[in-house]
């Protein structure tokens, strides 16, 4: 790359065209600056990686160097890729070497150095650093947002894993309105607000991606009843409900912070057969979408994320009564998700794919419940543990032209501490 005539340093820009200059074993600047400042290299995102060879990958690196400083050339150190993201603290190390030295390995024949990466005698170039071979287990770093963009859909299917298990809850009023004697009318209605956090560990390597992530769900639930068809051996019940929602969560990234915050709202429709003899079946529909950003601490909002959410549920279990009022319920459940996010551009430039990502989630769990009845009706504390297993791999992510795997929903154990509460009018 040739500076034509004299460059002004302070506050520009050079552009790399990427293509095949990025098969290239170095890149040599050239060319005379003039004044104080700090020069640029753009480097298209992400296409390094892929356009690299498995060899190539393993030694070449963006580093400054030059043959003279006139006026203020600016020194290798403050030669940077203009994303401050192409190259990761893990993927190589860089040593100030003297001037007589050159770029890589000396030629004690030719006194010229060769650039890192590039065969001996070829690609010789005298300069102040030299470029040593990426460790094999590195990887190129990559914007700090690509973490999140990977992070989404498990932390979006967790939370519709959350709203589905507390829409199964509300089982626990409506049983203990009929231990009172109520009818379960029409007028059967139920509110909870509920939340916790969440650690997500990823089955994925370092070297392919795989992140960490930590996070928090919170939401508000409200439905009733709307239609009752009681029989001799139990009772139908057919209601709607709806979901307010917030989800944050961070991934735990070497190449950036970044975070995500989103609302989520869901409308469902649940069906609901409760035998007299105790056991029940619960079937949910539901349907939602979500809006919301990805942050980074460098670029602030990098992109809005929204798309669309469907799940089907069924859920079945059977209380069994102990002494002093106690009961213990084991569940099963079976959870069918679709989560379809739109594709956007973000503040990098990068086109990021999302897409389609789907979900076949198992649950079985335990819940110990102990009534207790107040003047107003019943609260009923519970404690619960649940193991989940998700049996489909984790999806595709793809940004421009390069397609990451995003992380298997994977299993999970999951705690749970609450109270029921139902008010009974005279």
């Amino acid at each position: 790359m040739h500076l034509p005539g004299l460059y002004p340093a302070v506050g520009r820009h050079l552009h790399h065209p990427g293509g095949r200059c990025l098969d290239a074993h170095c890149l040599r600047i050239a060319g005379r600056l003039r004044g104080h400042g700090e020069l640029t290299l753009r480097v298209p995102p992400l296409r390094l990686r892929s356009g690299l060879g498995p060899r190539q990958r393993r030694s070449i690196a963006v580093t400054g160097g030059q043959r003279r400083r006139p006026l203020g050339l600016p020194a290798p150190d403050r030669l940077r890729n203009a994303r401050g993201s192409r190259r990761s603290r893990r993927a190589g190390r860089r040593r100030a070497r003297s001037a007589a030295e050159a770029w890589g390995a000396r030629d004690s024949r030719s006194r010229r150095q060769t650039c890192a990466g590039a065969r001996r005698g070829a690609g010789a170039w005298p300069g102040g650093q030299e470029a040593f071979p990426i460790p094999p287990e590195a990887r190129p770093e990559v914007p700090p947002q690509v973490a999140a963009y990977l992070s989404a859909p498990a932390a979006y299917l967790y939370a519709g894993l959350v709203d589905l298990d507390m829409l199964h809850r509300r089982l626990c009023e409506i049983r203990d309105g009929q231990d009172e004697g109520g009818n379960g009318g029409r007028g059967e209605m139920f509110f909870r607000v509920y939340g916790g956090g969440f650690h997500y560990s990823t089955n994925d390597a370092f070297k392919s991606y795989g992140y960490d992530t930590t996070g928090d769900y919170t939401a508000m639930q409200f439905g009733a009843n709307i239609f009752r068809f009681p029989s001799a051996s139990g009772m139908w019940r057919f209601g709607l409900a709806g979901t307010v929602g917030w989800l944050n969560f961070e991934p735990e990234a070497v190449d950036g912070p970044s975070s995500s915050h989103s609302n989520i709202y869901r409308l469902s429709a649940y069906a609901t057969y409760q035998s007299r003899q105790g056991w029940y079946v619960d079937n949910i529909l539901s349907v939602g979408w979500f809006n919301g950003t990805i942050d980074t601490s460098a670029r602030g909002q990098a992109m809005r994320l929204q798309g669309s959410d469907y799940a089907a549920s069924v859920e079945a279990g059977y209380p069994f009564a102990l002494p002093y009022r106690f009961n213990i319920e084991p569940q099963l459940q079976l959870i069918g998700q679709h989560l379809g996010f739109h594709n956007a551009t973000d503040v990098d430039g990068l086109t990021v794919n999302i897409g389609s990502q789907n979900q076949l989630t198992g649950r079985l769990g335990m819940r110990v419940t102990r009534p207790f009845d107040v003047n107003l009706g019943r609260i009923t504390p519970y404690a619960g543990i649940d193991y989940l297993h998700s049996f489909v791999q984790g999806g595709g992510v793809l940004i421009d032209d390069v397609n990451f795997a995003a992380g298997k929903l994977g299993d999970a154990l999951q705690y749970a501490l609450g109270i029921n509460g139902r008010s009974i009018r005279n």
